[in-house]
């Protein structure tokens, strides 16, 4: 097993054409964060003998690439592939890092691979990936052998008694304390991340998606694979390109942190109400690197604020005193509009007694709908208690949310309202002090799920209308059906 291990390291190592501070460098970082304390010492005592001081190896291990949540943020999108490898340190740093990410196998390994292969040169990458897998073995074995001591290595012999002195700082990482934090910390730091609540996106300077965690994927619909390199933009609607463009302008001048109420686009081209937050993203040494943005979905707070102003504007319609078919209208525009439904409909008796009759007292529909065969059906309709969808509710004196009126088998209009588009409906009962008094029907051109903040809204309503209609309703006005 030992001569094996020897002979892949005269051929992945010892000859291989990578520049020799390269392959120092990235051995001493990849066993630090193997816990292989061993080749740390080596082979920064291997990077003094290649002349650097204690003070440019600590320099070249310290920070770690790879440790931070956004730390691949300034290594993707190089500008142009390497045609050969530089032997001043150039590209040293970049190189180090994205290889880092590929070795340790994290959420940006492939695209940090990706980045790799268009960067080097074909025979480069080869080489380097053999480096790679030949410091894995490495790594195994000196595990399997923790009675190895790195004191009886020439290099450290020679070496580390010179370096620790020029540079103290040393000390902390031979002795792999500084690593087992470092790596606590970045793995602590992924996990809340991971779970957090809110959708946690990290970017490039350029719009690049380089992290994407759970409640991103539950907010967008994306998974970490599919955006992994696509640009942020995918995100953000066209009529807000200008608002996305300017935030990232900010970051770049390193402002930003303020949060504002905007909107994104999820997989499904659904817009998403969200309260976002875009913070620029720095690295140890203090330099922009990228940025990371917390989004909250406030769909359902911004729904509540939209119904509110509309329960507003109807609770002033009714304020207003006018006359019972016009207020309705009115009341039934205000809600249609501000709710989204295309048709809105009032129904009320007739006359009294056992013999009353409900009829169609007010309606509305949407500008852009063509609504004239439902309205015609409506209004020429008379409804005993307990016939068709309004005399129904009439009866009960229960609300009921009908998914598609087309397929609705007790509705008298089900021709007309697939003629004219019209499917989900919402009717409810508006209850006098001993019967229900009215009925207050809505449709919606689309088939829709029950909407529990519209629901509570219109309930809240139907007792204004009530106290509406009271005062101008004779005892012998009201409808004979029992509310029970």
């Amino acid at each position: 097993m030992l001569e094996q291990l020897w002979r892949q390291t005269l051929t992945a190592y010892l000859d291989n054409p990578l520049p020799a501070r390269l392959k120092e460098r990235l051995f001493a970082h990849l066993s630090r964060l193997r816990s292989c304390t061993y080749f740390v010492v080596c082979h920064s005592c291997q990077l003094r003998e290649l002349g650097l001081s204690g003070r440019e190896v600590f320099d070249l291990l310290e920070p770690l690439p790879g440790t931070g949540p956004f730390s691949a943020a300034p290594l993707l999108g190089s500008p142009a592939p390497l045609r050969q490898l530089p032997h001043d340190g150039s590209q040293e740093a970049r190189i180090v890092a994205l290889a880092t990410h590929a070795f340790l196998k994290d959420d940006r390994a492939q695209a940090c691979l990706a980045e790799l292969r268009g960067l080097l040169h074909q025979t480069d990458y080869a080489w380097l990936a053999i480096l790679l897998s030949h410091v894995g073995s490495c790594h195994d074995w000196v595990q399997a052998h923790p009675e190895i001591e790195y004191r009886e290595d020439g290099r450290v012999l020679r070496h580390l008694d010179e370096i620790v002195c020029e540079e103290p700082r040393l000390r902390e990482i031979f002795d792999g304390r500084s690593r087992a934090s470092t790596l606590a910390r970045r793995d602590h730091l992924s996990a809340l991340v991971d779970s957090a609540e809110d959708a946690i996106v990290g970017e490039t300077l350029e719009g690049t998606i380089i992290s994407w965690n759970r409640a991103a994927e539950r907010l967008y619909g994306y998974s970490a694979e599919m955006v992994h390199g696509m640009s942020i933009a995918m995100l953000v609607p066209a009529d807000r390109s200008d608002e996305a463009a300017a935030i990232m302008e900010r970051i770049k001048r390193g402002e930003g942190g303020d949060q504002i109420d905007t909107v994104r686009v999820g997989i499904d081209g659904n817009r998403l109400d969200v309260s976002l937050t875009v913070s620029p993203v720095r690295n140890a040494a203090g330099i922009l690197t990228g940025a990371s943005s917390i989004a909250r979905y406030v769909g359902e707070r911004k729904l509540r604020e939209r119904y509110q102003t509309t329960m507003h504007h109807a609770t002033r319609v009714l304020a207003q005193r006018g006359t019972i078919d016009e207020t309705l209208s009115a009341v039934l525009r205000v809600i249609g509009e501000g709710m989204g439904w295309a048709v809105g409909s009032a129904w009320m008796p007739t006359r009294s007694g056992l013999d009353a009759q409900l009829r169609c007292a007010a309606f509305w529909h949407a500008a852009g709908l063509d609504g004239a065969s439902f309205e015609t059906a409506s209004r020429q309709l008379r409804l005993n208690a307990g016939e068709g969808l309004p005399g129904r509710v009439w009866e009960t004196g229960h609300a009921r949310w009908v998914p598609d009126v087309t397929a609705e088998p007790h509705s008298r209009r089900a021709d007309e309202a697939q003629q004219d588009g019209l499917h989900t409906c919402y009717l409810l009962p508006v209850h006098g002090r001993i019967q229900v008094v009215a009925v207050i029907e809505f449709l919606s051109d689309e088939i829709r799920p029950p909407d529990p903040i519209a629901l509570e809204m219109l309930n809240r309503l139907s007792g204004q209308i009530s106290e509406f209609l009271q005062p101008r309703a004779a005892p012998e006005t009201g409808l004979a059906a029992s509310t029970g």
